[in-house]
Order: C-alpha cells, then sequence, then structure tokens
C-alpha cells in the first residue's frame, strides 16, 4: 500500500489539475486583491517579554486571522509582531512558513541584531522592523547601535515601522529618513484626541509627505481617544493625508484583533470604516492593492504595471488575465511536483485526536466580541458562515505500507502528471498574454522594414501624459498618470488605457508615458490636477525598433539597445533622438511570454 506521503504527492498533482477551470474561472490564490497591512497573531502560553503594558487573556491564532480574510474576500495579510512578545519573532516566522505566498512580516528586533540575523529573517518573509514606542523611552537613533542596525536594515531595503504619538514623531522620524529608510508610521501617525488634525506632530507629517519615503497606514483610529472620536479624526485625517501623500503611500491596515478594544471593534467594523473614508472606488482599490514599500513584498507585485481587469467593462479581458495567471500557477506548481523527489518529500507529523492547538488550552472563535473554546458545533458554524475550517486535528493515516511497485508507480504518475499540467499551463500563459495585449489599443504605427526582430516604422504625432521617473520606476511614476486617466483630472474625464506605456531617456531625465486614444490632440485632453503630470504632443517620425523579451531591468533594457545601435550601423541609420521603452504586459508575465520594445527615432530611408 502507498504511504500517506506518496498519497499526499499523488493527490497533489491532480489537485493541481483539478483546479485549473477554478484558476480559469476566478482570481488565483496569489492573485493580490486587497492587502491588510496590520494584524497581529499570538496565543496564550508564548513567552512573554519582561517589560510590557499589555497580557491578553485570549487566543487570536493564524486560523482565526485567516478565517477573517477570507471571509471578507482579502487575499493577502502583513503580520507584525506585537509589543508584548518583546524580540522573540517566532510564532509569527511559523505562520510565513505556512503560507509563504499569502503573508509578510514585520519583526521587532534589538539593536543588536546581526546583518545574519536580519538576513534570516528577511528569507523567512520579513520585509521590516517595528518601533513601537508607545510609552518607551526614544531611542537615540543616530549613534550607536541604533545607528548600526539602521544600516543594516537599509541594506535590506526593509521598512522602518513606527508607533508613537504624534508630538514625538519628529525626533523619531527625522533621524531615520537621514539614515536613509523607508519609514511607515502607525495609526495615522496617533494624534492628540483633543488637537485632531491641529496636533504639530500630524502637520509635522504632512509637511514631509515630499520626502516620498514615508507611508502612513489607515488604521487603528479608534486609538485615538475611542471609536467615536477616533472616527471624526480619520474623518478629517483622510483628505489632507490623500493630498499630501497620495494614495499610493496611504496603507490599510485592519489592525486586528484590536488589542485592547476588542470589546468596541471589529474587524467587519474595520472595513466598513475604511470604506467610509475612501468613497473613490479606484482610489479605494489603489490603497487596498498597496504593500509595505520594500521592493514587492509579496511575490506578485501589488502594482501591476497596467490596470489589467480592472474596469467592469473589459470581463473578457479580465477573464483572459485569470486565464495567463492560471497558466503562469500551475506552471509553477507542475515544475515544484516534477523537482520533488520521494526521498525528498517532507512528511507533517499527525495532531492527535483531541490535542489542544495551543499550550494553554483549547483553539478559541470570536463570536459576538468574545473569544470561545472551539467545539465542533462552532466549527460547523464557521464552515457554514465563512466557508473556511479551522485548524482541526486528524489522526493521520495508520498502518500503511507500500510496495517497491507502486513507490515507483507513483512517482511515475507524478512526473507524467507533473509533464501534462506544465504543457497546459504553458499553452495558457501563451494564449492569455496575447489576449491581453489584443484588449487594448494599440499606439498606431505603418511598418517600412521588417527584418526578424527589427523593424522601421513611421509612426503619426502622438498625445501623451507624461510625468518623471526614476529608472527603477518605483516612485509613483505609474500611479500618478494611471490616476490622471481615471479622474484625476480637471474635467473629472475617465479617459481609455492604451498600450504600450513609453519610458524615455535622455541623460539625467527619465520619463514615463501614456498614450492618449488615437485622434486626440493636446487641446482636447483634460488638464492634469496633479502638477508632476503634463500633457504633450509626440511629433511624427521613423523609427528604428527592436522587440525583446524578459523581464524588466536596466541591463535587459541596455543590451537591447546595443543590439539596435548595432543593427542601425550596419544598415546606415542614424539616430536624432535618445532611446525609447515600450511595455506591452504586467510585472506578473513570465519574462520569456513578454513583448517589450527598444526605439530610436532616425530618418533614414528603408
Amino acid at each position: 500500500m502507498m504511504t500517506r506521503r506518496e498519497f499526499t504527492r499523488i493527490t497533489a498533482a491532480w489537485s493541481a489539475a483539478a483546479a485549473l477551470p477554478r484558476l480559469i474561472g476566478a482570481p488565483t490564490s496569489t492573485r493580490i486583491t486587497t492587502v491588510d497591512t496590520h494584524a497581529h497573531i499570538f496565543e496564550r502560553g508564548l513567552k512573554l517579554a519582561a517589560s510590557r503594558r499589555y497580557t491578553p487573556a485570549y487566543d487570536a491564532t493564524l486560523a482565526l486571522y485567516l478565517g477573517q480574510l477570507d471571509s471578507h474576500g482579502i487575499s493577502h495579510g502583513v503580520l507584525v509582531q506585537p509589543s508584548f512578545l518583546g524580540t522573540d519573532n517566532s510564532y509569527i516566522l511559523g505562520a510565513l512558513a505556512a503560507l509563504p505566498d499569502r503573508l509578510r512580516g514585520v519583526a521587532v528586533v534589538g539593536p543588536d541584531a546581526s546583518t545574519e540575523d536580519l538576513g534570516r529573517l528577511s528569507k523567512s518573509g520579513f520585509v521590516g522592523i517595528r518601533f513601537n514606542l508607545d510609552g518607551e523611552e526614544i531611542p537615540a537613533f543616530g549613534a550607536p547601535p541604533w545607528s548600526d542596525l539602521l544600516r543594516r536594515v537599509v541594506d535590506l531595503d526593509w521598512q522602518v515601522e513606527v508607533h508613537r504619538q504624534a508630538c514625538d514623531l519628529p525626533q523619531i522620524v527625522e533621524p531615520l529618513l537621514a539614515a536613509g529608510a523607508k519609514v511607515v508610521v502607525d495609526h495615522f501617525g496617533r494624534p492628540d484626541p483633543k488637537l485632531g488634525v491641529d496636533d504639530p506632530g500630524f502637520r509635522f507629517l504632512l509637511g514631509i509627505a515630499g520626502s516620498r519615503r514615508v507611508w502612513i497606514k489607515l488604521s487603528g483610529a479608534y486609538r485615538q481617544g475611542g471609536v467615536a472620536r477616533g472616527e471624526q479624526i480619520a474623518r478629517a485625517a483622510v483628505p489632507l493625508l490623500r493630498r499630501a501623500f497620495g494614495p499610493e503611500r496611504l496603507l490599510w491596515g485592519s489592525d486586528w484583533p484590536h488589542t485592547r478594544f476588542e470589546q468596541a471593534m471589529n474587524y467587519n467594523q474595520a472595513v466598513k470604516s475604511f470604506n467610509g473614508w475612501i468613497t473613490d472606488p479606484a482610489e479605494r482599490e489603489l490603497i487596498l492593492k498597496s504593500t509595505p514599500p520594500p521592493a514587492v513584498p509579496f511575490h506578485l507585485s501589488s502594482r501591476m504595471s497596467f490596470p489589467f481587469g480592472r474596469d467592469p467593462d473589459h470581463s473578457l479581458l479580465a477573464r483572459e488575465t485569470r486565464v495567463a495567471a492560471a497558466g503562469v500557477a500551475i506552471a509553477s506548481a507542475a515544475v515544484s511536483l516534477r523537482a520533488q523527489s520521494p526521498a525528498s518529500a517532507q512528511e507533517q507529523a499527525p495532531c492527535a485526536p483531541g490535542r489542544p492547538h495551543g499550550p494553554e488550552g483549547p483553539e478559541q472563535v470570536q463570536r459576538d466580541g468574545k473569544f470561545l473554546p472551539l467545539t465542533p458545533d462552532l466549527a460547523r458554524q464557521d464552515i457554514e458562515t465563512i466557508g473556511v475550517a479551522p485548524y482541526a486535528a486528524s489522526g493521520g493515516w495508520r498502518g500503511v505500507d507500500s510496495s517497491p511497485v507502486l513507490r515507483r508507480l507513483s512517482a511515475m504518475s507524478t512526473v507524467v502528471l507533473g509533464s501534462l499540467i506544465l504543457i497546459i499551463a504553458l499553452g495558457l500563459g501563451v494564449s492569455g498574454c496575447k489576449s491581453l495585449r489584443s484588449g487594448y489599443k494599440s499606439a498606431p504605427y505603418q511598418v517600412a522594414r521588417s527584418d526578424g526582430r527589427f523593424e522601421l516604422r513611421d509612426y503619426p504625432s502622438l498625445t501623451v501624459v507624461e510625468t518623471p521617473m526614476v529608472r527603477a520606476g518605483a516612485d509613483g511614476s505609474f500611479s500618478r498618470l494611471f490616476r490622471f486617466i481615471t479622474g484625476n483630472n480637471d474635467g473629472s474625464r475617465k479617459i481609455s488605457m492604451t498600450t504600450p506605456v513609453f519610458m524615455s531617456d535622455a541623460g539625467q531625465e527619465r520619463t514615463m508615458a501614456f498614450v492618449m486614444p488615437a485622434g486626440m490632440k493636446p487641446g482636447e485632453v483634460p488638464r492634469p490636477v496633479d502638477g508632476a503630470v503634463a500633457v504633450r504632443e509626440l511629433p511624427a517620425g521613423r523609427f528604428a525598433v527592436l522587440r525583446f523579451s524578459g523581464a524588466r531591468s536596466a541591463a535587459n533594457e541596455d543590451g537591447a539597445l546595443r543590439e539596435l545601435r548595432s543593427w542601425m550601423v550596419a544598415r546606415g541609420l542614424e539616430p536624432v533622438s535618445g532611446p525609447v521603452y515600450a511595455y506591452f504586459d504586467p510585472p506578473w508575465i513570465p519574462g520569456f511570454l513578454r513583448r517589450n520594445e527598444v526605439m530610436q527615432r532616425t530618418t533614414g530611408a528603408p
């Protein structure tokens, strides 16, 4: 008979194949739809910090948190180390290991945390550290050992999260920015309940928005004087924060399980409050898909290079997006299955029947603001109401064995099934990517000469909206242009998205541009509200063009440009402008499936 390990491996392959129709009809499990950037998990019996302001008398387990995410349609979460657990981050570490594609962590460390310590946390899914300084002495961040810690954190491109009353933020945030850190400020910046948005510390936050290295969490408003007063402050603060930071540097967090406010707050109320603060659907989606600032904290980008599937009028396009995503996801699963051998499969130790989940007793479930022991009746209610079963005890497989023949058959089955899934997935990925491109209109041109991947093209004059950007393109430039075409203009007009996105490089100046629909002249384009966005006309002309694939990177762009210039020299074509790069696909499309182009204006004849 087959062992439990072999049975699991075989069923995993079949499950991946069976998941294919669901992936085509619904978002993939790793597709970022909403990110809760602030939540805590813990249970009684964990080692507590010697110095703490609060000791929880209940469990807030991973299972309960996942139930909240699933019941509210939230795809991803960021777990923040609670202050009462001190610098022992092992409980969150276990959660990240269990769900590496869905969760990320923010750790609490001491100033002596070494580069190796931080590196291990980074590899495990942590994306930053938190300074919870509520009621604590403010460290001297500008001097060792804290300055040394900050240098190590900055080297990892991590975020530094700060929790402190607004009045003290200047003496905390300024040295963090001076150290080169990316700073996330918790809970609206904690303005004084009496002063609200007139708190000088809150005004300080608005004043440093121009640094573009500060993010604000729209979370825990009730920590400013209770639920009612906190809601008043939040509604006054949000318009000011939107205007100063832009939605791309605002984050939403549930603050679950709302420690010290458990009886007054719950997850549903947290979601409802956010919907009341941000009423514009486009802005709400942008904030809810936002993640903390380290370089893409989830393995899929939370801000895709194209807003595929966001427009309800593009339902077919949204479906094709899911087809491509399904192909990518299933291909990854197939490769993983093929790489797994019977000797390398990890077998989990089964839980003994009736064994409590936590060291202090059975797992708990929240009902009407109270935490009750998880009983079979409550478990059934959870399954019926939110469709998610909490962690359940299992007796595992007992008294089974397998013959060498069956072991060989199981290994062969895994390889065959994995190969079939990989072939199907690649086909889906290719067809999905082509359908994605066909769903959007592209800038028009005529081909004057074709030579393999090289072309000479004649473009008419094009009207574009453009904005400055850094070479990495992670400075909010795409968000500024996307907000413009979704209504952030003087006419509040929505303008159709086109492909490609142009990125030009002229010496030290680099810009990103969206092409306006064909026939739209500069005078017909509504004026931008954002001063960093401008409307201009690109003159008609002839361009030498090279099509290339691969992920967007400086090395890939530079290599393609060298190849294009060699082709131009061989054919006597003189460049008369700097290079322009054109990107047609979102970043989650595999590099070998992407369509990218580099072009240079020329006066040469065909």
